[in-house]
């Protein structure tokens, strides 16, 4: 699994999740998976907070070009790539339901 936190603005960043064949098999097995923010650099992170949070997949020859990215141009790109399939269309005037408790659905 890579985790790769992109500033957004200010005060605000969005947390992508990138899971690798390796984690989706765990995942079917119960083993569920964790992100630890307090495990981030503190700066700029501790005082910045989650605005979004996106799980895609990537193939380990995807993970290894997502990880020579060097510039952010380039990184952004990289995840437009990794959410090709994406279905949800924010850009495009998707707009998701609000949030609801599943006790309610």
């Amino acid at each position: 699994m890579v985790t790769i936190p992109i500033q957004v603005n200010g005060t605000h960043f969005d947390l992508w999740i990138i899971l690798e064949d390796e984690n989706v098999e765990r995942i079917k097995k119960y083993d569920a998976a964790e992100v630890r923010l307090n495990s981030f650099p503190a700066v700029p992170w501790a005082n910045l907070t989650v605005a979004k949070v996106v799980v895609a997949y990537a193939t380990s020859t995807e993970i290894k070009a997502l990880i020579a990215v060097t510039e952010r141009k380039e990184l952004l790109a990289a995840l437009e790539t990794l959410s090709r399939g994406w279905t949800y269309r924010p850009e495009k005037g998707d707009s998701d339901m609000p949030y609801q408790s599943p006790r309610n659905q």
